[in-house]
């Protein structure tokens, strides 16, 4: 009977928690779905393909994605989904796995059951809309994040106040999670708890409990870096940290604050809207909601360091409720995480929301106490206030009562169903489905709102044209063969320009203007090297070279006498194992037996596979031509070729450009 009652509880946190996210991704999230957040679908797509949690064929960022809505969405795509549908079904249902984790954990801290079943829906309904609303909720970046070091916080301390060791286990697995997918997550709370340990209690008694925390958390980051050998990184924030001064300290304190007032409330939303309209009741309500619970924390953290002054300076350790321990930690994380993201990184100062989301929870805790304590109401009338509050706060009901013209996203608007229908009809007409564009965030949500084709982003290189973007995309959706037309698709605007110039030298076609945007048809614009293809060709504006060398009209030129120096180098391409041809197209005044430098094909800048002299042509240009053997796996970050020629200072030259050709496979 008692096992009955549980899975009932449970059931219907499930429940609620399903139709609670599927309410949110459906209705509300949709008017501000961004690329970050279609990503998610192009991995569980990538999931469900590849049949793997973590998909070779995926270009991570800066980070693994294990604990993310990529599986729920690749579930979603088993059961029959397409497009935003399964993305909401998908979303709805890592909502569902999460908060049924947040009511486990809270349920060990009550007595009841329904306070933590009210507390997991209050603490998830989205008061915020950066925060709560995006990053939470939407693209669940930090769902598992917060839910998890909450976890791990509440365990530890059950264990110090109960001795029960299935809470340090639990509160271990907690940390080996989180250091699986990314370990500086983990690393803020883990210090905080050392903290508090070393503060609130005799942490000679406990150092063993810290120690057990350390082993689950070293091993969860071994892990981690054992997956990295096998599924890289596109940036790795870690190899880039560097030591700061102290302005440098100030000007990113500064962003961390500008950055948290952007997002912990709904009120950018409402920038521009008429004083009298419906939103401004639920305007007010959020900039109510939110000036409290800012000077809820200012009060809060002041009285945190006071409270550390009377421990340190005390000879006892006071006695503290599970709650107040739990509330120093989050206020004490909160400082810890941003001194540590000034002195390390500025730009991730979402790491701090495991702080914000457990001061959330004590927030409300406090706010229940307060109608209960101070002002005399009942259970139930302090627990219908407090939803009131958070409801007549949320970004629920900022979105439903804000004018259609101010929800910007214009995934569903008119103009983007007439795009989407001729793309759909272009693509059909010429047999193609893999579709480019040269903006992240206008081309990504296209793998969602217009399923079944495949869109990804190409970025201008350091040389000067344009190459998939491996950040979060997928390598095979750009394995096409260099003689297959593929789709373009950007805004018509100055930034597009080049992009646009490009497609026209490679034979684009412009198929037709939709709104601001364009499609054309034409051949890939990058150098496409696999097991089935390979060949690209480099002018000499997409080469890099010396100072004593200029270019005109993409061609490089040497004069007499200038510096011996590189004429070409560069294009540092990624290979596959294989054997290649190149050629490089190169002009010389002097006569053909005249040796002028030399020629070499270098791998990782250590290797040479090849070298040969350069020698004159007689004014005419000629193919200076050689083969080269790639042995093995390529490694993007040491195994780049290159293809350079030295010129003596006595001698001019020209080159007009080089190019790689894969005439076998290895």
């Amino acid at each position: 009977m008692k096992l009955l009652k549980l899975l009932y509880w449970y059931a219907i946190v499930a429940l609620t928690a399903f139709l609670f996210g599927f309410v949110h991704i459906k209705w509300v999230y949709s008017s501000y779905f961004h690329g970050d957040s279609a990503v998610m679908q192009v991995l569980g797509q990538a999931i469900y393909d590849s049949k793997s949690i973590l998909p070779h064929d995926f270009y991570f960022g800066n980070q693994l994605i294990l604990l993310r809505s990529g599986l729920p969405i690749a579930i979603a795509i088993f059961l029959g989904f397409h497009g935003y549908d399964a993305f909401v079904v998908g979303s709805a249902l890592g909502i569902v796995a999460w908060s049924l984790v947040l009511y486990f954990s809270l349920s060990c801290a009550f007595k009841t059951k329904w306070q933590p079943f009210l507390f997991t829906f209050c603490l998830l309904f989205p008061t915020s809309f950066g925060f709560d609303s995006d990053f939470i909720l939407g693209q669940q970046s930090h769902l598992a994040n917060v839910i998890l070091l909450l976890a791990a916080l509440i365990f530890y301390v059950l264990n110090i106040s109960s001795g029960y060791k299935r809470f340090l286990i639990l509160s271990g697995c907690s940390f080996f999670i989180i250091c699986v997918e990314e370990p500086i997550r983990a690393a803020f709370l883990l210090l905080t708890i050392i903290f508090i340990s070393i503060i609130c209690f005799d942490y000679k008694k406990y150092y063993l409990k810290l120690i057990v925390l350390f082993s689950f958390a070293l091993l969860g980051s071994l892990c981690n870096k054992l997956l990295l050998h096998t599924h890289h990184l596109a940036v790795d924030i870690s190899s880039s940290v560097t030591l700061i001064d102290y302005n440098a300290f100030l000007r990113n304190l500064s962003l961390v604050i500008t950055e948290y007032f952007s997002n912990i409330s709904s009120l950018n939303i409402y920038t521009g809207l008429p004083l009298k309209s419906v939103g401004f009741f639920s305007y007010i309500c959020n900039f109510t909601y939110v000036t409290i619970f800012n000077i809820y924390i200012v009060i809060n953290i002041i009285g945190v360091c006071k409270r550390l002054y009377i421990i340190l300076t005390g000879r006892n350790k006071p006695q503290y409720e599970i709650w107040d321990i739990i509330k120093l930690a989050a206020f004490l994380g909160l400082i810890i995480t941003i001194l540590a993201i000034c002195i390390l990184n500025p730009d991730s100062s979402r790491h701090a929301l495991w702080a914000i989301f457990i001061i959330k929870l004590c927030f409300l805790i406090d706010i229940l106490k307060f109608l209960r304590g101070k002002l005399n109401f009942g259970e139930y009338i302090s627990c219908f206030i407090m939803l009131s509050v958070i409801l007549l706060s949320s970004t629920w009901v900022t979105i439903a009562t804000l004018p259609e013209s101010f929800r910007h996203n214009k995934s569903y608007n008119a103009d983007n169903e007439q795009l989407s229908d001729f793309i759909y009809k272009m693509s059909a007409k010429y047999k193609v489905k893999n579709i480019y564009g040269n903006d992240f965030w206008q081309t990504m949500p296209l793998n969602v709102t217009i399923p079944g084709l495949k869109f990804a982003v190409l970025a201008l290189s350091e040389k000067e044209y344009f190459s998939p973007m491996k950040f979060l995309m997928r390598p095979s959706y750009f394995e096409v063969s260099p003689k297959q037309k593929v789709l373009y698709y950007f805004r018509a605007d100055d930034a597009s320009k080049q992009f646009a110039n490009a497609i026209k030298l490679k034979q684009g076609q412009l198929l037709g203007q939709v709104g601001d945007f364009q499609v054309w048809l034409g051949y890939p614009l990058w150098p496409i090297f696999n097991a089935q293809y390979g060949y690209y060709k480099w002018d000499g504006c997409q080469l890099l070279t010396q100072n004593e060398v200029h270019k005109k009209d993409c061609t490089l030129i040497k004069e007499v006498n200038h510096p011996s120096s590189y004429l070409s180098y560069g294009p540092y391409q990624e290979l596959p194992a294989g054997t290649y041809k190149f050629s490089m197209r190169i002009s010389s005044p002097m006569p053909a037996e005249q040796i002028i430098g030399e020629f070499d094909v270098v791998q990782g800048s250590k290797s040479i596979l090849t070298k040969g002299a350069l020698h004159g042509s007689n004014n005419d240009f000629v193919n200076v031509e050689g083969l080269f053997t790639v042995d093995g796996d390529y490694l993007p970050t040491n195994k780049l070729i290159e293809v350079r020629s030295f010129i003596n200072k006595e001698f001019s030259a020209s080159l007009k450009n080089i190019s790689i050709e894969k005439i076998d496979n290895r």
